[in-house]
């Protein structure tokens, strides 16, 4: 790790990561700074790119570093969004009394609205532990790509008493960047034995993002739920351009006519992990948009597998879904196959597809704010089979 000569960096290294090899030196650190110069001048007229790989590259290490750079959003806490009335109709039957609420009161989102109308304040602490030692692109995020969020395992089945290893990712197409976990991003960070949960903890690693010991038998789950981040579309053409890729493209609009949208987002991933006899059941984790496996992927071998998109605790019909399906180890970006939820918010995946797969629902809700004109709730799911 490589710092100018500023006495304070020695303290939060030694805390934070106590193995590093420390190097306090004024030229070295020049060097690394005037690097990626070139890199601060295009992020700063946003454009020069010449395809959507390239473009998508450096959005990915944006969104992850979008959480790290959060001060203000690491002490909010998850919360329902307010959904309002004339919005019933569109978003489903079943609507939870519980999520019509006050949005003025709601700290997370007041925390994301301050992010959004202000600079990031990042705190010295954090800058000499990430922007100083690595090389990290930021750009503003181009709202016509969708970026899923989802947790994957290096194995998906292993034996009993073996480390799960596993990597964040952002990005699209089943491609994406991996990054360092950091728990004060997550509302929830949860490894689930059975019947067994635990927190998790930071570790500094980034190579996998998570190393974890699995018990003896069974079906293990990780799941993380987001804080909220906030971003701007600067037209309606744009929003609904993003939309479309996600199946939403009709349902949204503009609540401020020649304005720009300005939306809060939340993410929820979860991974699911055979170990030993692979046996046990998934089960919801109190997310507001979350998957559940009604069929065990690693014990139903034959046939069709379920799961059950939850809004709020309830099952959400009629959802558009985007299944992405790669042969195991495989890198190759994947386009998703276009599928929907049915009258119970089930989608069932037929015996064909097969490989390392992932489930992905985005819901689009208008909200009454004075900072925000939509929340936006992911939902992954990855396995294998």
């Amino acid at each position: 790790m490589i710092t100018d000569k500023l006495c304070s960096y020695v303290k939060p290294i030694k805390t934070l990561a106590p193995d590093a090899d420390h190097c306090a030196h004024e030229g070295l650190n020049n060097a690394i700074d005037g690097s990626h110069r070139p890199t601060r001048k295009r992020e700063k007229i946003f454009g020069r790119f010449k395809s959507h790989r390239q473009t998508q590259r450096l959005l990915s290490a944006y969104d992850q570093t979008n959480l790290i750079f959060r001060p203000a959003d690491f002490n909010a806490p998850q919360t329902h969004i307010a959904m309002p009335e004339m919005t019933r109709s569109a978003f489903g039957q079943n609507t939870p009394s519980k999520w019509w609420r006050d949005l003025q009161t709601s700290n997370t989102l007041r925390h994301a609205a301050n992010n959004l109308a202000q600079p990031k304040q990042q705190t010295g602490m954090i800058m000499s532990l990430y922007t100083k030692s690595f090389t990290i692109w930021l750009l503003a995020t181009h709202s016509a790509l969708a970026h899923e969020f989802w947790i994957e395992p290096r194995a998906y089945t292993l034996p009993s008493q073996a480390t799960i290893e596993a990597d964040l990712l952002v990005g699209s197409e089943f491609v994406g960047q991996d990054y360092i976990f950091i728990p004060k991003g997550y509302s929830s960070a949860l490894f689930s034995r059975g019947d067994v949960e635990t927190e998790l903890a930071f570790t500094g690693q980034d190579n996998p993002s998570l190393s974890l010991q699995s018990g003896e038998n069974g079906l293990h789950a990780i799941v993380l739920v987001s804080n909220a981040s906030s971003l701007k579309h600067d037209t309606l053409a744009d929003f609904r351009e993003f939309a479309e890729t996600v199946g939403r493209g009709t349902e949204v609009f503009s609540t401020r006519p020649g304005q720009p949208i300005r939306e809060a987002y939340f993410r929820y991933a979860k991974t699911l992990v055979g170990v030993g006899d692979k046996r046990g059941q998934d089960r919801a984790y109190g997310a507001i948009y979350e998957w559940v496996a009604l069929d065990n992927p690693y014990v139903t071998l034959d046939g069709p597998v379920r799961f059950q998109l939850l809004l709020n605790g309830e099952a959400n019909a009629n959802q558009p879904v985007q299944v992405f399906a790669r042969p195991v180890g495989s890198e190759a970006e994947t386009g998703p196959q276009h599928m929907m939820t049915d009258a119970n918010g089930i989608l069932t995946l037929s015996d064909d597809i097969r490989g390392e797969i992932m489930i992905n629902s985005v819901k689009l809700l208008p909200v009454k704010h004075n900072d925000f004109d939509w929340v936006s709730y992911w939902a992954s799911l990855t396995f294998e089979r």
